[in-house]
């Protein structure tokens, strides 16, 4: 059997424009046979930008206990996620801000009571990340397309035009949905790529195009 207990969570520093969370997180899993069971030790912070809190509803002076609830079915929706991928790393900050799409705030803080010694059971067989890239055949044709025009854009311009701020972006388009804030989250995850543009070419591209048609139907 495989778990993570959250062993202790803490208002953390942040030099964001926000409020942030640190969770420490042991990592327990059984091995078959006479093999020793391992246990690790993680550190997860979530940091939720002010403009979030305010969408939300949640402004002024907030308890470090009301923080905690807040971001606490955030810290555990990324922990079953990185867990079944096999992709939990030792340290990782979430970061979620407006532009996530997170409205209004859907979990009702009331139904969460414990936080520290709350236990994820993992009991099914983890899927591998890279089996379900090569049997998503629509994120792996986003992902495709992607490279393509980045790689088009890079041979006559040496810079791309769709960045990738953070892997665990594409990783999402893999992930099986269960349910609406799932669903939520997912569509917030693919306009995040796609919005996520190189500005300054574009910028030169509009120049470059506003130059021609000044050219051709305003000739000197």
């Amino acid at each position: 059997m495989e778990k993570v207990i959250i062993k202790s969570a803490r208002r953390g520093n942040t030099q964001l424009n926000g409020l942030s969370v640190d969770y420490i997180l042991v990592h327990h899993e059984e091995n078959d046979g006479f093999l020793r069971d391992t246990e690790n030790e993680y550190w997860l912070k979530i940091t939720l930008s002010l403009f979030a809190m305010m969408g939300w509803g949640f402004s002024g002076i907030i308890d470090e206990d009301i923080l905690i609830k807040i971001t606490f079915p955030f810290a555990v929706r990324f922990i079953t996620d990185r867990v079944k991928d096999g992709t939990l790393k030792e340290f990782e900050e979430i970061i979620i801000s407006r532009e996530d799409n997170f409205s209004p705030y859907t979990f009702d803080l009331n139904k969460i009571d414990k936080i520290e010694g709350y236990v994820i059971e993992f009991k099914g067989e983890k899927i591998d990340i890279g089996t379900r890239i090569e049997t998503n055949l629509i994120a792996d044709s986003i992902i495709e397309l992607r490279d393509n025009i980045n790689a088009l854009i890079y041979h006559k311009n040496k810079c791309i035009l769709l960045k990738l701020g953070q892997e665990r972006n594409i990783l999402s388009l893999f992930r099986t949905i269960d349910n609406q804030v799932q669903f939520t989250y997912s569509i917030a995850t693919l306009g995040n790529l796609i919005n996520d543009l190189n500005v300054s070419i574009v910028f030169r591209f509009f120049v470059m195009i506003r130059n021609d048609y000044n050219i051709f139907f305003y000739p000197k």
